[in-house]
């Protein structure tokens, strides 16, 4: 049962596997997929694109930042399955609140593995076991040259994408482990400025490590919420009701904000917050949706000032 499991950062021994660099000067505006090894168990991969040799144009210039980053969004499968799936601009929120690192576009850190928000570093148990996979892939979606370019170029000359990853050698995984998954999901827009209700936007079929949120008044465009136009004041409450008579979780958005600096020692960014339930190495303290018996709906009550209101979700999800 994954609520009597014994979490721990102890790795016996990590180690790193580096891919083949990957030329994508021919990919841009398209989907690059990878084929991932299946031998270890991996606590994340470390991807980066490296920027080419702009070519054609008139003063052709890189303008690829954290706010317009070089990728657009990072999906895992495993036989079929979903275990990653998040926009760039999630992932680079969530490596800067869980490891404390500052983006530039071009790297962002796929945890596979749980993340200890007070240490930063790897639940070693909760990786994946690759070599119990019949197929692995990563599909990582580049956006189009123009829209990270200035003076208009034609293609690239050099452009690579680089993955390395962070393992425990099978050998020395003796020892139970427990998956998690990690998604984002658009919610449908909030559409009165008050009480707006959402049912089946949590899945009931695992442990909630935490239930993150990103909220804009602003429109998504070709499908990507606006990242860089996160509303603070469009939302005033939060709360999450279990078949409605019980809420775990009840509060004010500027206190959402508030908890988050305290415990991840980072404020998240504008349009941005976490709703933590576990944030140490305590599995009893997840919100748990697992039992179907026990849980009829869980519906997410969010209260806006405005309308509508863009909202996206993601989480961690043990299983």
């Amino acid at each position: 049962m994954v609520n009597k499991f014994v979490l721990s950062t102890t790795a016996p021994q990590v180690k790193q596997n580096v891919y083949p660099a990957k030329i994508i000067d021919g990919n841009w505006g398209q989907v690059v997929e990878i084929s991932l090894l299946k031998t270890d168990l991996v606590l994340d991969y470390i991807v980066q694109l490296v920027e080419g040799t702009l070519e054609g144009g008139t003063s052709p210039a890189w303008t690829v930042s954290a706010s317009n980053p070089a990728v657009l969004h990072i999906k895992v499968e495993q036989d079929n399955e979903t275990l990653f799936d998040m926009d760039a601009q999630v992932i680079q929120f969530l490596n800067g609140m869980f490891r404390n690192l500052n983006s530039n576009g071009l790297m962002w850190i796929v945890d596979a593995a749980d993340v200890d928000a007070r240490t930063k570093q790897s639940i070693v148990n909760t990786g994946w076991p690759t070599y119990l996979f019949s197929e692995l892939k990563m599909y990582v979606t580049l956006p189009a040259l123009s829209a990270i370019t200035s003076g208009s170029p034609t293609g690239t000359s050099g452009s690579q994408l680089l993955v390395v990853e962070e393992v425990v050698p099978r050998f020395a995984a003796r020892f139970n482990s427990v998956m998690t998954k990690k998604v984002e999901n658009s919610i449908a827009p909030a559409e009165i400025a008050g009480d707006n209700y959402f049912s089946d936007v949590m899945p009931k079929t695992g442990l909630y490590k935490y239930l993150g949120l990103f909220v804009s008044t602003t429109a998504p465009s070709n499908g990507y919420p606006a990242y860089t136009a996160g509303s603070d004041s469009a939302v005033s409450k939060v709360e999450i009701e279990l078949n409605s008579i019980y809420s775990p979780v009840k509060n004010y958005w500027s206190s959402l904000k508030q908890v988050d600096s305290s415990v991840y020692h980072q404020a998240p960014g504008s349009g941005f917050a976490i709703i933590p339930f576990m944030t140490d190495l305590n599995v009893t303290k997840m919100l748990n949706l697992s039992n179907p018996n026990a849980i009829k709906s869980a519906i997410l009550k969010i209260t806006t000032t405005t309308a509508p209101v863009y909202i996206t979700e993601f989480y961690t999800l043990y299983r």
